[in-house]
């Protein structure tokens, strides 16, 4: 073998190895993003409903919340303030909490006409929020609405 087909399969070698070495696991879970015990659920037109994965984060002065259950639901809250209170939601407020029942359906938002709700942060301590929930949300001006209530959020980080 030539000395340049030697360097080339040593390079090779050693590309592979690094990329194999510097790759995550997969089952790592990103930042800011929580598994494990329910940290938020609700009841959605009826129908009991609670998120396998939490991720909440600040942005702006906002706190933003979303949790997604195993079927691809998605419920999502930000807050217009950041601190413990009481935050209503009303057509056009920039409070709002949104429904998906899954990736690429209509996005339910409770600041549309005739939407309204309710956001509570009762705890606020480090980086960590607790607090309650309900909405009516809608998919348009006069569209469809959907129920959110008996909303909880348990304990999620930021």
């Amino acid at each position: 073998m030539k000395t340049s087909e030697k360097f080339l399969l040593f390079s090779l070698f050693s590309i592979s190895l690094l990329t194999v070495w510097s790759c995550k696991k997969d089952n790592e879970t990103p930042s800011g993003v929580q598994q494990g015990p329910v940290k938020m659920r609700a009841v959605v037109d009826g129908q009991n409903w609670s998120a396998g994965v939490v991720s909440a984060d600040t942005i702006g002065g906002r706190l933003s919340l979303v949790g997604v259950a195993g079927d691809g639901s998605t419920i999502s809250l930000v807050v217009s303030g950041f601190s413990e209170g009481e935050y209503t939601s009303y057509p056009a407020a920039s409070t709002v909490g949104t429904w998906q029942a899954e990736a690429g359906a209509p996005v339910y938002a409770s600041n549309q006409p005739s939407g309204s709700g309710l956001i509570v942060i009762d705890e606020l301590k480090d980086t960590i929020v607790s607090g309650t929930f309900f909405f009516t949300a809608l998919d348009g001006p006069g569209g469809d609405s959907v129920s959110v209530r008996n909303g909880i959020f348990t304990e999620v980080r930021y």
